[in-house]
């Protein structure tokens, strides 16, 4: 009898024991499910934004090599008609003949480029202005179709193709690099504000940023245009 108090309070201190230490193992296992789930919404949320970077780019350049197919097919219309053929081949005749000197090309360039710069900038920071970016970037993809193949109109396909890479590959791989950057961050910029939430100003900035880089690529541009580089 003196014995069995004291068997009971052992047995019921083992048992506190024993719930303590299940407490605990389920509490750590819990910390541990739970910090697994955080680092897969993580992951998740990451791979979500890395996807979504990266669907952008894809996204306009998918856009601005539907305008380069869209203008060599009206081009191909166009030509059918001589008057037209005649027509192209006389401006290039009239740009052979007028001549200028390479301080006037880079001027001329270097404002066309400047300009098309600050409409990608100015319509960025708008906010809402990023869709007609994206047709902008389409109507860059068609007058590019265009240019290019009135050279291969005028000097043929292989001095054509050789004619284009020697002297506007370069220029145009610029030109086309700063539109499709400038169009993304315009896009993104419309996303992590309305969509997002995000602070409008840190967005302005990191989108000036990007024009910033844009402009360097055009100087590189203007300057490969005029054979100064």
């Amino acid at each position: 009898m003196i014995l069995e108090p004291l068997v009971n309070n052992s047995l019921q201190f083992e048992l506190r024991n024993r719930d303590m230490k299940n407490k605990k193992e389920k509490s750590k296992s819990e910390r541990i499910f739970s910090k697994r789930k955080e680092s897969l919404e993580l992951n998740k949320k990451t791979g979500e934004k890395k996807g979504v970077k990266i669907n952008l780019y894809f996204v306009i350049l998918l856009i601005f090599l539907i305008g380069i197919v869209a203008g060599s097919i009206t081009f191909r219309v166009f030509i059918e008609d001589a008057s037209v053929r005649e027509m192209i081949v006389e401006k290039f005749n009239i740009v052979e003949n007028h001549k200028l000197t390479n301080s006037e090309i880079l001027k001329e360039s270097l404002f066309r480029n400047i300009k098309i710069l600050l409409i990608f900038w100015f319509v960025g920071i708008s906010v809402v202005g990023a869709p007609l970016l994206v047709l902008l970037c389409f109507y860059k993809g068609f007058t590019t179709a265009f240019v290019i193949s009135s050279f291969l109109l005028k000097f043929g396909f292989i001095k054509g193709n050789i004619y284009i890479f020697e002297k506007l590959f370069l220029y145009y791989l610029f030109l086309i690099l700063t539109i499709i950057l400038l169009t993304v961050s315009s896009v993104k910029v419309m996303i992590n504000v309305l969509k997002y939430k995000k602070d409008i100003c840190l967005e302005l900035v990191r989108h000036s940023i990007f024009t910033i880089l844009g402009l360097i690529f055009m100087i590189i541009s203007s300057l490969i245009e005029t054979k100064l580089l």
